[in-house]
């Protein structure tokens, strides 16, 4: 999952420190309603991961989710999957009303995921992930009740 191509959408491949940090921090993520990073897995093989975590966005409580699927199991419909999954257990569990994702505008993959499961497009912007590196992000918003 840390290779150029994974992470062309995503600041690119992050040395074997940042690598353990982010490991050691999802081993905490797993706190229902709070933040969860789950695996996704495909014909008995783990394909990527998915996950959601509490953000504030413009000033109000809500959640921010993510996901990566290798680069051999796209097209197949399995983040997608993976994405209605993920936003049909939230629902169950959902301490704020709303989800938002912030895909590359190029990561056509990711957009369509998002369009797929209902997010509307709210624009862009500018974030900063990973730490350190800038890049404009679309802004999707799911209403989780």
């Amino acid at each position: 999952m840390n290779t150029p191509e994974q992470k062309r959408y995503l600041g690119g491949p992050e040395n074997a420190e940042k690598v353990d940090d982010r490991h050691a921090r999802y081993l905490t993520y797993h706190l229902p309603g709070g933040s969860e990073m789950l695996r996704i897995a495909a014909d008995g093989m783990v394909v990527g991961s998915i996950g959601y975590w509490e953000t504030t966005h413009d000033g109000a409580q809500a959640y921010e989710t993510g996901w990566e699927i290798l680069a051999a199991a796209h097209g197949r419909g399995i983040g997608s999957q993976a994405a209605q999954m993920l936003v049909d257990r939230l629902r169950l569990v959902a301490r704020h009303p709303v989800l938002y994702a912030y895909p590359s505008p190029d990561n056509a993959g990711s957009n369509g995921i998002c369009r797929k499961l209902g997010f509307e497009l709210l624009g862009v912007g500018d974030f900063e992930y990973p730490k350190g590196v800038v890049s404009t992000h679309n802004i999707w918003r799911l209403d989780l009740r």
